[in-house]
């Protein structure tokens, strides 16, 4: 044999060695196989507590541990786990549903737990009480949620009955502007296997990448207090949203309402249905109008250059769109309208869904969109918006037709 041969033979030799050590690991490690597989970037399963300065400067420890599964559930008792579906709630969305950094109490999603077996209704169709899950998790967006449920949620034990699914700002990414493309098909398909399942591919990204290795770096982290803009608080300035602007801004919508649509398909296969969709919105915005007209606190943007937005070139336009407080409502008001509309159309198609239309509101005396998810009070500012807008009532509505 000769040298070139040899070579040849040991590299392949390696490569098979390599490729069955690298298979082993994922299936014996990994959750390829397992009921249970990693949730990324969510509480490690035993728990971790933060320094926090709250609303009043003094010193606070929180420690939030979800469940083996990862997920963070608030039930009557051990029973309430195995009730029928009717009697559970499983919420999703982004930080503002996860809410980390907060004492299970003080979450909108225990609130809304206490809220739902306080009613007569409840106690009388959930003997064992109303199960609320919340499944929410940092920085996750709509198309994130979908393959929560393909990869995480449908793996869990429990069933559901009913969805809430509170989302907005983390729905306008960049490509949302933007044409799907093969990645968008095909590709996130992969990756996001890949973070559910695959023990190296985690252990590499949480050494590589800050955010899925938040946990070592928010151990000993103060909480940042936002505060209010107050230079502009008594400016109020409206704008009108040319059609034409209106179409340039709006491309990329029908393919958020596609992925809605597959979260509801997807809540459908296991179970759930009754899906409640929250819309968001941010204290200076006033979106009643939108997308016709915005209104916006201590705007900056003259009507000249909101009337030229369908000139702008497409990385001017993500510029403006994430920096500018015009922008925020804009993108707010873009993706409300996006939820009611597909909501609608869901309603059409048998599935029963229904929005908590929050973005329709104008707030007065809340302080910071940060803070709702950042301090206990934030967060029963948020449970009190929700409350007067009938999203108990919503839950309880569906229990008594299901047990007609």
């Amino acid at each position: 044999m000769t040298s070139a041969r040899k070579l040849l033979a040991i590299t392949a030799i390696n490569i098979g060695l390599s490729s069955v050590a690298f298979i082993s690991i994922e299936l014996l490690f990994g959750g390829w196989l397992k009921s249970k597989p990693f949730v990324p970037n969510i509480l490690p399963k035993q728990g971790i507590s933060h320094d926090l300065r709250l609303m009043k400067k003094t010193w606070g420890i929180t420690t939030r541990i979800p469940d083996s599964d990862g997920l963070v559930r608030f039930l009557k008792s051990k029973k309430s786990k195995g009730s029928k579906k009717e009697c559970s709630l499983l919420i999703l969305g982004g930080s503002t549903s996860e809410e980390r950094i907060l004492n299970k109490q003080d979450t909108w999603g225990h609130r809304l737990y206490q809220s739902l077996n306080e009613k007569d209704t409840v106690r009388k169709e959930c003997p064992d009480g109303f199960g609320v899950t919340n499944a929410a998790v940092n920085g996750h967006s709509i198309v994130a949620n979908y393959f929560d449920i393909l990869f995480w949620i449908s793996r869990s034990k429990q069933a559901f009955g009913s969805a809430v699914i509170y989302q907005g700002i983390n729905d306008f990414q960049g490509d949302l502007l933007e044409t799907p493309d093969w990645y968008d098909q095909y590709w996130q398909h992969i990756t996001f296997a890949l973070r559910y399942n695959s023990i190296l591919f985690n252990l590499a990204t949480s050494t590589l990448l800050p955010d899925t290795g938040w946990s070592r770096a928010m151990n000993h982290r103060n909480t940042i207090l936002v505060t209010p803009h107050k230079k502009h608080i008594e400016q109020w300035r409206s704008y009108r949203v040319t059609s034409t602007a209106m179409l340039r801004l709006s491309t990329g919508l029908d393919n958020h309402g596609s992925h809605i649509e597959r979260v509801a398909n997807a809540l459908r296969v296991i179970g759930v249905n009754n899906i409640i969709w929250i819309t968001q919105t941010k204290p200076f915005c006033d979106l009643r109008k939108m997308p016709y007209e915005v209104s916006v606190k201590g705007a900056s943007l003259k009507q000249s250059g909101l009337d030229s937005l369908h000139n702008w070139g497409i990385q001017d336009l993500k510029y403006f769109l994430a920096h500018d407080r015009v922008g925020d409502c804009l993108r707010l008001g873009l993706i409300r309208r996006s939820y009611v509309e597909t909501s609608r159309r869901l309603a059409r198609l048998g599935i029963t869904s229904s929005v908590v239309d929050y973005g329709s509101l104008v707030e007065s005396d809340s302080d910071s969109y940060d803070d709702y998810h950042k301090s206990p009070e934030g967060s029963r500012l948020l449970w009190g918006e929700f409350e007067r807008m009938g999203l108990p009532e919503k839950i309880v509505n569906y229990l008594t037709i299901k047990n007609q």
